[in-house]
């Protein structure tokens, strides 16, 4: 787990996202010791099966927000189906932290503003050598 920071994009993303969804009702600090079974969608009186079904929904709900609301784009190697099962999964632990689907959201998803890890930055600029010729 990653540490849960405002700095990060898909952290303050999916804690916004979960927040408009009324999934959760804290602050983005105070919602660092939140588990899965503190969610809405989790019910302690219902099946297994029901909070699965519960917890497959929700996750195609913050695949499809991620999408369409905050414009990411899938990590390399990472698909929709790829996406929503390992959101679902996260879900799915009770004892799963916000944090932790935090970060399961930023493996998927390249969110907008968010940097790339193999970006070049000494190509960011490239400034010609005045004594070369060409």
């Amino acid at each position: 787990m990653s540490t849960w920071t405002n700095n990060n994009i898909a952290h303050k993303n999916t804690w916004a996202t979960l927040l408009s969804l009324g999934e959760l009702a804290k602050g983005f600090s105070e919602s660092e010791s939140l588990k899965m079974k503190d969610l809405a969608f989790w019910s302690h009186v219902a099946s297994g099966d029901m909070n699965d079904l519960r917890a497959n929904a929700l996750a195609a709900q913050l695949h499809n927000l991620a999408i369409m609301f905050w414009a990411a784009e899938y990590e390399d190697g990472v698909d929709q189906t790829g996406a929503i099962s390992s959101i679902s999964a996260i879900l799915r632990n009770a004892e799963a932290g916000v944090p932790d689907l935090a970060q399961v959201m930023d493996d998927a998803y390249q969110f907008v503003g968010e940097p790339e890890e193999d970006f070049p930055m000494d190509e960011l600029a490239v400034v010609p050598d005045p004594d070369s010729e060409g």
